[in-house]
């Protein structure tokens, strides 16, 4: 057994031991043909949020049209809800531009964590973005492009029944959180050293990987199923590693969260373009 496929073993028994959750759990592996660089790490996150900021009913439109709309339509931006949309925009652009510059410096972010709720402590649902590392080995030939990997993405989201099926929240916030390590130069993020891993909501788990780390995990899970025969049948069970601050990788992980909410917004203000026109990105 190599290294690789002993972590992966440790953190699923791990995770299979883990007790007293009370969420209800939804994985998902997002499968993707090729080493996954930085770069692409980073634009599947901000595609993640983009889409749940929509698909999960907290802004009216798909997050580009919205802006574009928005930024097209001068006479609308004042009052209060304008001034809302704004402010979301804003935060959404702020943090799309910080998580660029966090995976920049190659920054090992173990997990990210968006939470739909009015706080941290009282999520509605959790969405878990899990990347792995393993195949960092892989000769960049093996990168597959950002577009193809977004619409990968995509098409994964759009078919996740277990998403589909589920009602949204009300108005509410976003919060987003990440793993790093201490000794990281991380500068807009926050240490949350207070933070807890939440026990209540809704908890959809998507794990990015390449297709090689698909057949190690996949390997790594028979093993376990092994050596506990019951382990398919918890529902808490994930391959690689729910609740990771349980079992953080490395002692010096901790969690660094964006310094603002992202506030969703109903739509009060926009002229939306008539069934039938077009907008242009």
């Amino acid at each position: 057994m190599t290294s690789s496929q002993q972590e992966i073993l440790n953190l699923t028994m791990a995770t299979a031991n883990t007790r007293n959750i009370k969420q209800i759990s939804h994985v998902r592996d997002i499968v993707l043909n090729g080493r996954i660089s930085p770069e692409v790490q980073s634009r599947l996150v901000k595609d993640i949020l983009k889409f749940l900021l929509y698909h999960r009913d907290q802004i009216p439109l798909p997050y580009d049209q919205l802006k574009y709309y928005f930024e097209k339509q001068e006479n609308i931006k004042k009052g209060s809800e304008a001034s809302k949309l704004s402010q979301l925009l804003d935060a959404v652009q702020d943090f799309c531009d910080n998580l660029d510059v966090i995976f920049s410096q190659s920054v090992s972010v173990e997990s990210l964590w968006i939470l739909i709720g009015p706080t941290v402590a009282t999520p509605k649902e959790v969405f878990q973005i899990h990347f792995s590392n393993h195949s960092s080995s892989e000769p960049l030939s093996t990168i597959p492009s950002t577009k193809l990997c977004s619409r990968l993405l995509h098409k994964s989201l759009v078919t996740y029944n277990a998403l589909i099926d589920t009602n949204p929240p009300p108005i509410t916030s976003l919060h987003i959180l990440f793993q790093g390590q201490r000794s990281s130069n991380i500068q807009w993020f926050k240490p949350k050293h207070s933070f807890k891993v939440p026990k209540r909501g809704q908890s959809f788990t998507f794990h990015i990987l390449s297709y090689k780390e698909l057949s190690m995990v996949e390997e790594a899970s028979n093993m376990a199923k092994e050596k506990d025969p019951q382990l398919h049948q918890r529902e808490d069970f994930n391959r690689i590693g729910n609740n990771t601050s349980d079992y953080n990788r490395e002692d010096d992980l901790i969690w660094y969260a964006a310094p603002k909410a992202i506030k969703g917004v109903r739509d009060t203000v926009l002229c939306i373009p008539k069934q039938g026109e077009t907008w242009v990105q």
